[in-house]
């Protein structure tokens, strides 16, 4: 909740409290989409981590991250070692209805350099 001053009492309201903005001639506003070059850039409080950029990162290293080695607790039946190892998991968790994706650290750090 984002508290701004209210024009009435002085006292603080939140966003929800605002009166929805009229819209010119009919036209309605549309927010950029996340690809969009005119989205704000949202970064983690404190640092210059961009959370658009991770997102993008991340979706990318599920989509094709392969491992040749992988340890013996990260195995299961019907893996396949030439086919992105992650894709592989969410298959499984959607056929197995468990949702948890366990994700290496290692693998993300390898990934990245």
């Amino acid at each position: 909740t984002v508290n701004l001053p209210s024009q009435a009492e002085g006292t603080p309201m939140s966003q929800s409290d605002q009166p929805p903005s009229s819209n010119v001639a009919g036209s309605e506003i549309v927010p950029p989409s996340e690809n969009s070059e005119n989205v704000p850039q949202m970064v983690i409080w404190g640092t210059n981590v961009q959370l658009n950029e991770c997102k993008r990162k991340f979706k990318v290293f599920i989509q094709t991250f392969k491992e040749a080695d992988v340890a013996g607790d990260e195995e299961f039946e019907g893996l396949d070692h030439e086919k992105p190892y992650y894709d592989q998991r969410l298959a499984e968790i959607a056929i197995t209805f468990v949702p948890f994706l366990n994700v290496n650290a290692g693998h993300i750090k390898t990934f990245d350099e």
